[in-house]
């Protein structure tokens, strides 16, 4: 409890009996609440306005905790001690902290926990994982890693949820990068793979780089066969009779193909026999999965109250996972590398009044139809009159990135479009569709609840399309 209440834990708890209890706090602060009880005694306490206003934030801990405790001593300082007795079907088993799986020889905190019999874990814990490391280059050992350079190290690996947390406190995670130092041997002048490196990840047409140039040179080709140690090989290519040194040897056309593949160099020489180098990549064609979590379409936000809009993504990959970048109004506002992908932008207003018939350009290079290229000027922002049914005018200023601002009668909204994109390890990209949020004063708010107006549509509306849902809200 002293982790999460810090000094007010005290009031949850009693020095000379076991005691269980819980805080509650509803929203806006307009009830505090603390129940809990004792094997004589059960207390339950609420602290909050008869009015229902909300109260200076005031949760439960702070307000009705003190006084459970003030209660529950005073009621119980002549009664004996009493403890709750074990019920018969109790087992205790000890399990790994903190997944309370079953330990493996890689777990380093263990203690006893109790469970009803039946419901004991079966598994073992996923949450210390051993890897195995050059010790050097503190990357993953591969095939190739000299042994008496691997070390075995323990890492505690937790959900994807909990990564900004992780990357936060500091818990050290295993690489995500091969050992590249040691691979089929350094580039070696005669017969290797210089590109792709070991372990990349590639996509769509890959060009093969290396040597093929011995001294009794006859021919090469290059094959590819799927996983480490591949049981069929697919020749890339012919057969080729000139030497290569470093160049490009052969174009592999990885689009069919996903998953662990080994590619190899086979030189033929003059005697009939065959010098090989071989190299291990990830071909990914599959682009990401990304999906804009919050906010959603539509969320207006209060500049006084909200501060920052918190902008979180979900993204996967078949392989692996590059980077998450966030764009508000087309400009890049920060890069995610990890999950949960997210950043906050923080909230800030021009309070531009539009001017009816205003039109901003800039002059920019145009491609012609027949090929030229002229200087052009291009309207970036132009600003709109509306009439409303109600006879309201409305002025409505529309910059080319999407950010609009939107002034009438009823008070003053700026929006802006939010997206992302989503990068693997290979280069594919994947997009989510725009989301478009508003944002208002406190102020034209309150002036919004003065007329009828909701939440559920900005003070100066958006602009009314035909496919807005909201057409009509007011």
């Amino acid at each position: 409890r002293l982790a999460a209440f810090g000094s007010f834990a005290q009031y949850l708890t009693l020095e000379d009996r076991p005691v269980a209890a819980k805080t509650g706090t509803t929203n806006d602060f307009r009830d505090a609440w603390t129940i809990g009880y004792t094997p004589q005694l059960a207390v339950g306490v609420w602290v909050g306005n008869t009015d229902n206003r909300p109260m200076k934030r005031v949760p439960g801990s702070l307000g009705a905790a003190p006084i459970f405790h003030q209660i529950m001593q005073e009621a119980l300082r002549d009664e004996p001690v009493e403890t709750w007795p074990e019920p018969p079907g109790i087992v205790r088993v000890t399990v790994c902290v903190p997944s309370g799986l079953l330990p493996t020889d890689d777990c380093p905190t263990r203690r006893e926990e109790i469970f009803i019999a039946g419901t004991e874990p079966r598994a073992y814990d996923t949450i210390y994982r051993a890897f195995e490391i050059n010790r050097e280059t503190g990357k993953l050992a591969t095939q190739y890693t000299p042994r008496e350079l691997v070390e075995r190290r323990v890492y505690m690996i937790l959900p994807p949820e909990a990564s900004d947390w992780v990357r936060e406190a500091g818990i050290p995670q295993p690489p995500t990068q091969y050992d590249d130092q040691y691979g089929p041997g350094p580039a070696d002048p005669e017969v290797a793979i210089i590109e792709p490196k070991p372990y990349s990840y590639v996509r769509g047409i890959v060009p093969i780089i290396g040597n093929a140039r011995p001294g009794d040179f006859r021919s090469y080709r290059v094959e590819f066969g799927q996983g480490l140690n591949p049981g069929a090989w697919i020749q890339i290519g012919p057969e080729h009779y000139n030497q290569v040194g470093n160049g490009v040897l052969e174009y592999w056309d990885t689009t069919p193909f996903n998953g662990l593949y080994t590619l190899r160099l086979l030189v033929t020489l003059g005697d009939g026999r065959v010098r090989t180098a071989t190299t291990q990549i990830t071909a990914d064609n599959v682009p990401p999965e990304v999906k804009l979590v919050h906010p959603f379409e539509g969320k207006v936000y209060v500049m006084e109250d909200d501060e920052w809009v918190s902008i979180t993504a979900e993204a996967t990959d078949d392989w692996s996972m590059d980077r998450v970048e966030f764009f508000l109004d087309g400009v890049k506002i920060g890069t995610s590398t990890v999950p949960p992908y997210s950043v906050r932008w923080t909230i800030a207003m021009s309070d531009t009044v539009p001017v009816a018939g205003r039109i901003i350009s800039e002059t920019r290079p145009i491609t012609m139809p027949d090929g030229s290229i002229q200087l052009a000027e291009v309207p970036i922002m132009r600003t709109e009159e509306e009439i409303l049914p109600d006879g309201t005018v409305r002025l409505i200023e529309t910059w080319e990135s999407g950010r609009t601002v939107i002034s009438d009668t009823y008070g003053y909204t700026e929006t802006h479009v939010i997206q992302l994109k989503a990068y693997d390890s290979a280069g594919n990209v994947a997009e989510t569709e725009p989301v478009r949020i508003a944002v208002i004063h406190k102020a034209e708010e309150e002036q919004a609840r003065g007329w009828g107006g909701t939440l559920g549509a900005p003070v100066a509306s958006l602009p009314h399309r035909s496919d807005d849902p909201r057409r009509g809200d007011r």
